[in-house]
């Protein structure tokens, strides 16, 4: 587990806003971005480490069938010049869990460039869904001058000049919707031809071992349930879609582009909602295997000294999110800042849902299929266990009230979520009171009829919930769970790990989610410190606000939304960390009903 600390400015005062609406005049070519800043709706705040904390509003903005953004601008009244009393909060950014320091030496500030912070008012950049552009815009009511007062305005108009270029794409009902659920003005997107071509719903991509075994619950069955559940599927053996060279007629660079562009064809051919990664996860010379893609991020860490930890993750959302190529600069490194289309970022707004299992034999075959045939029919019981690890006692933070966040109202750094409500029943395994172990909860999964389960701790490949691996096929429950761990490398996929095993043993997760590199954790080690939440956390709120709100929805599409929650952000490397290192394991269209 590395743990996050994030430098920050208070503001004094809260700022509140509204955007009034979204205006588009074909004469002018222009889109306008209306903001008041009013007691209307709290604002999250930027969470650059070492800058400034500013209250921000965040838009999404379809662009218009038949034009592409060309400029932007800002129009706003006088600002109000204020003195700021402002809190910074310790310099400390993600520390390596292995080698803390008790007196851990601080970490100079990062400054920012010139006498304001930001530099301007508002920010856009570009991404797309479904092939629709969207802008990405940020609009920042309050900038800090270096001298210490704060500027600050009541309304603003973002100004987004177009310019027209050839009109192409249609979107299908599902995508349609999607679309117009993500951004401010859904009524442009009706401009856009439905399109009504045959296709189906569910692309299983498995290993021939997978794909050959014809016994009791083999992918046939599983495809027979996904039948009955109203969803459309194929099967793709990996080993003949890696064979497949120019798919697209875009040249392929290694298995995971060829696996890639598959998905892409498949997305824009048939229209596919979701995908299934069936098979085993480590490379082998002999053995065919499901690729994977690392993504490149870098954040700062501590290990006896201050560094940048630089890592290439593997991330399933380079499957997920198809547009570009994800290593333009082609440098042989993916998910750079610039190596979207046009040098602008890589795309964050998946198309398609994807959930990997990782399966080495086919009795993990046959446990999955089961899993996912029982929950797909079960009403689960609203009872949930919560563990919280004393997480780093150098500086006596435990990961206990980072559980609590999960029960009830939230408000935690500028975002609101609201998790499990007074009818669950909730296992508290918490370090404050009584430090737990590993046989504690075994016997909490085995005795308390569990539903949902959530860990904040200490992990590594083989080891989590203060378990080893060698303990799963100790779990006898008689329903299985799903699972949430924000432990480093639980869910390492490329190597073998916690979770892989977890979700393909008969008694324990049908599903789950866990990290393929270091988790993120929160932090606040000082209760008078300005207070920002672990990057980790935060997805990990607003995965759960969404499966109470939602049940019976697709638990990898809450998963998925909970990283695009955060997509303005996504300039921070801790927000960018966490996109790609939380993988969904199992069936990505199976939710729960309780």
């Amino acid at each position: 587990m590395r743990l996050a600390l994030l430098l920050g400015l208070v503001v004094s005062s809260f700022v509140w806003a509204s955007v009034s609406g979204v205006d588009f005049d074909p004469a002018s070519r222009t889109l306008k971005i209306h903001a008041r800043f009013d007691a209307q709706e709290n604002l999250p705040r930027t969470m650059g480490a070492g800058l400034p904390m500013l209250p921000y509003e965040p838009v999404h903005v379809a662009i218009p069938r038949g034009y592409t953004l060309d400029s932007s601008a800002v129009e706003h009244g006088q600002g109000r010049m204020i003195r700021a009393k402002v809190e910074r909060a310790s310099g400390q950014l993600p520390l390596s869990w292995h080698s803390m320091s008790r007196n851990l030496p601080a970490q100079p500030a990062p400054d920012f460039a010139g006498d304001l912070f930001p530099a301007k008012r508002f920010d856009v950049n570009l991404q797309k869904l479904h092939g629709v552009s969207i802008a990405l815009v940020n609009v920042f009511p309050v900038v800090y001058h270096r001298s210490g007062f704060t500027d600050t305005i009541d309304e603003a108009t973002v100004t987004l000049h177009l310019k027209e270029e050839a009109a192409a794409g249609s979107l299908r009902a599902w995508q349609r919707a999607e679309v117009e659920a993500f951004v401010k003005n859904p009524e442009v997107v009706t401009a856009w031809p439905e399109n009504r071509a045959a296709g189906y719903d569910y692309l299983i991509v498995a290993t021939p071992e997978m794909i050959g075994y014809t016994g009791a619950d083999n992918l046939q069955d599983f495809q027979n349930n996904l039948t009955s559940r109203g969803l459309t599927s194929k099967i793709a053996d990996i080993t003949q879609v890696i064979k497949t060279e120019g798919l697209s007629s875009v040249p392929t660079v290694d298995d995971a582009d060829k696996l890639r562009l598959y998905v892409s064809d498949e997305y824009a051919s048939s229209g596919i909602r979701y995908v299934l990664l069936a098979g085993r996860g480590t490379v082998s010379a002999t053995t065919p295997s499901i690729p994977s893609r690392l993504l490149w991020s870098k954040i700062r860490a501590y290990d006896g000294h201050w560094y940048d930890l630089e890592e290439k993750i593997p991330a399933d959302h380079y499957f997920a999110a198809l547009d570009g190529s994800f290593d333009g600069n082609k440098n042989g490194v993916f998910g750079e800042p610039a190596d979207g289309e046009d040098g602008q970022d890589v795309d964050f707004l998946p198309e398609v849902t994807v959930g990997r299992v990782v399966l080495s034999s086919t009795a993990q075959l046959q446990a999955f299929v089961k899993k996912v045939n029982w929950s797909s029919t079960a009403t689960f019981a609203k009872k949930t266990i919560l563990s919280g690890e004393l997480l780093f006692p150098e500086m006596g933070l435990y990961g206990d009230e980072y559980m609590d966040q999960l029960v009830g109202h939230c408000e935690d750094h500028g975002f609101f979520t609201d998790g499990y409500t007074s009818d669950w029943e909730a296992t508290k395994l918490y370090d404050r009171p009584k430090q737990w172990s590993g046989a504690d909860a075994l016997k909490a999964l085995k005795s308390s009829g569990v539903s949902m389960v959530n860990h904040l701790g200490h992990s590594n490949e083989s080891y989590n919930m203060r378990m080893s691996s060698g303990s799963i096929a100790s779990m006898t429950n008689e329903a299985p769970f799903f699972y949430y761990t924000q432990g480093c490398l639980a869910g390492r996929f490329t190597v073998g790990s916690f979770v892989d095993k977890l979700v393909s043993s008969p008694k324990a997760a049908f599903a789950a989610v866990g990290n393929s590199s270091y988790g993120l954790a929160p932090e606040d080690p000082h209760a008078e410190s300005t207070k920002t939440p672990g990057a980790s956390q935060m997805l990990h709120r607003q995965f759960i606000q969404s499966v109470i709100a939602n049940p019976g929805a697709s638990l990898a599409q809450a998963h998925q939304a909970s990283k695009v929650a955060f997509v303005n952000d996504k300039a921070i490397q801790e927000v960018r960390w966490v996109t790609w290192v939380a993988t969904f394991f199992g069936d990505p269209s199976l939710g729960m009903k309780f």
